[in-house]
């Protein structure tokens, strides 16, 4: 069968992702939008095209272009109507998954602001973008601010949002899920499913935004690949063809899993971990596992985020041992918007034990001993 990975810059390891899936019976075909060719530093064969040549195969978006791309034209693609919107917006999701525990939505500011006065925390997030653009949470401390959050949220105009094709850009408020955060990639392929890897993160607030200080590769645990597979078997038809991208939080309360975010592509932010690792997608074709039940030390990826705005004065970051990446170097201007994998000054894949310390969580904010504050 033909497919067209479309979103190769995105990925690494193209020989490799070619051969598993030739072994698998896919003949694969990359392709990528003609403004990621200045990215691409490789004499292996990609298309950079605005569309695909109907006779190379069933498109598979790999990134939130290619999902704009297969929303207009959805007979290229085998991706169900409900997946692609799902993909755009986080209600629509919520809805689609309403048989399983998904995050409270608010249906006005007065009532979230009650459920602040009364001890609780809610996040006021765009209803179609992903990561962290435009998420603020708040709490009895910043309430405030709801209002004005509100604001900024919905005046969000940037590449993202253009990207992603969305001419409006409501807000949403929905109850804060506290517990341990995961991320995770799927692979469906006309009934079959798969979990591609799956990622512990640990998370601290940052000028009221969520950041990912850590992402770790963890085992699939049954719990975690049996409700995976059922928010698919909810999103996705029998026949489709696709990747699945999940951020979802196991509650530290009732130790159900609650989906918050979901897009039919592979997670973002993950090259440089993956590069260093193990081909994930490549994996996806063959269905390997990537990690063992009993391994020891988990492979993660560090992100130096800054706390403040300013220039770069000093770029010894004192980082981890391992293989170090530094995006910012003296005389940079970075902004405090960690958020974004953009504004990440460096980061560092390593192996390490399960948990990371808060001494060591606490050393990868990078303040004003390294920034020049503005």
């Amino acid at each position: 069968m033909k497919i067209v990975l479309a979103g190769a810059v995105s990925l690494f390891g193209h020989e490799e992702i070619m051969r598993q899936a030739l072994l698998s019976g896919f003949e694969i075909k990359f392709y990528d939008a003609p403004f990621m060719k200045k990215y691409w530093h490789s004499d292996f064969p990609v298309v950079f095209a605005d569309a695909v040549d109907e006779n190379d195969g069933v498109v598979v978006p790999l990134t939130e272009y290619w999902i704009s791309w297969c929303i207009e034209n959805q007979e290229r693609c085998r991706i169900s109507r409900k997946a692609l919107e799902a993909s755009r917006s986080k209600s629509k999701l919520y809805s689609f998954l309403g048989k399983f525990r998904v995050p409270g939505l608010f249906a006005s500011v007065e009532e979230a602001r009650s459920y602040v006065h009364n001890g609780g925390s809610v996040v006021i997030k765009p209803e179609g973008l992903l990561s962290s653009y435009g998420v603020e949470i708040v709490d009895q401390k910043n309430i405030s601010m709801m209002e004005e959050f509100i604001r900024q949220t919905q005046s969000i105009r940037n590449k993202v949002v253009r990207i992603m094709n969305i001419p409006a850009c409501p807000a949403i408020i929905t109850e804060k899920n506290h517990g341990v955060e995961y991320s995770a990639d799927c692979f469906v392929n006309a009934g079959n499913f798969f979990v591609v890897r799956v990622c512990r993160k640990k998370t601290v607030i940052i000028n009221n935004k969520p950041c990912a200080l850590v992402v770790q590769v963890v085992p699939a645990s049954k719990k975690i690949c049996m409700c995976l597979e059922n928010w698919c078997n909810e999103l996705f038809e029998k026949d489709d063809i696709s990747f699945a991208q999940f951020d979802f939080i196991q509650d530290s309360s009732e130790k159900d899993f609650v989906p918050i975010d979901f897009a039919s592509r592979i997670g973002g932010g993950m090259k440089e971990l993956f590069s260093e690792f193990e081909n994930v997608y490549a994996n996806a074709f063959s269905h390997k596992e990537i990690i063992s039940p009993d391994s020891k030390n988990f492979p993660a990826m560090v992100n130096y985020l800054p706390v403040v705005n300013g220039y770069v004065m000093n770029d010894n970051y004192n980082l981890l041992e391992g293989k170090q990446f530094v995006f910012k170097n003296k005389g940079d201007f970075v902004n405090k918007n960690p958020g974004s994998v953009m504004s990440r000054v460096a980061c560092v894949i390593c192996r390490h034990p399960e948990e990371f310390t808060d001494e060591e969580m606490e050393s990868f904010l990078i303040g004003k001993e390294f920034i020049a504050e503005k």
